[in-house]
């Protein structure tokens, strides 16, 4: 439910739009509403009957970032990066069997896809391959059962993976080496396993972004 509003943060649905995109029957949709909006997570708009983010998790956020500092340390170098290249950066995390982007800095042109922060994104090959680039074998294993139970992991994959864990130890960038790129990888890596690079094999929703600052923490996001 709140995914979902956080992915459109700027808009408000109502009862039976929000019943209709999650397949949840309305009284037991009600029921959650209600709640949330008495904790203050939403907001009711007193004549459009629609539903809104609600303050409670502004102060839910910052405490979130509180406990995870190097995510805005990385929107930080991210912001000076942009100005550098003129291009668009994403820091993005796991969250269970999902890629959740946390913040995108920079100006995305027309000609790349549409991400946003709090765009969810299923954990999938080949999707997710920079996450899986420190795993073992078994982890890697489970992750391509979740779309070819028993194949082989493809060899520009083993290579993406590969070429991920080098440019996180070395904190090259797609264009050149900077200062930026290496506080990046620095900041990230003293708390997260990350990778400073665009996706190697060419694939996935942030082709033609710059610079992706992915990272995985041993804590659930």
């Amino acid at each position: 439910m709140l995914d979902r509003f956080a992915a459109h943060p700027e808009q408000s649905y109502s009862l039976s739009e929000s019943s209709q995109a999650l397949d949840i029957n309305l009284a037991s949709l009600l029921s959650v509403l209600q709640s949330l909006t008495d904790a203050g997570h939403l907001v009711r708009h007193p004549r459009r009957k629609t539903y809104g983010l609600g303050m409670s998790l502004v102060a839910a956020g910052h405490a979130a970032l509180t406990r995870h500092r190097v995510v805005d340390r990385a929107r930080h170098e991210l912001r000076l990066l942009a100005a550098e290249s003129g291009a668009a950066y994403v820091v993005s995390a796991v969250a269970g069997d999902s890629i959740v982007v946390l913040a995108v800095e920079g100006r995305v042109s027309v000609r790349t896809p549409e991400v946003w922060a709090a765009q969810r994104l299923p954990l999938l090959p080949p999707l997710g391959q920079v996450f899986l680039a420190w795993s073992g074998p078994a982890e890697i294993r489970g992750w391509l059962d979740r779309t070819t139970p028993g194949a082989r992991l493809p060899a520009h994959l083993d290579t993406a993976m590969a070429v991920s864990r080098k440019w996180c130890s070395t904190a090259h960038t797609v264009r050149k080496p900077t200062r930026s790129a290496s506080r990046i990888c620095s900041t990230a890596s003293r708390q997260a396993r990350c990778s400073a690079a665009r996706c190697p094999c060419g694939c996935g929703p942030f082709q033609g972004l710059g610079t992706s600052i992915s990272y995985r923490t041993s804590r659930s996001i």
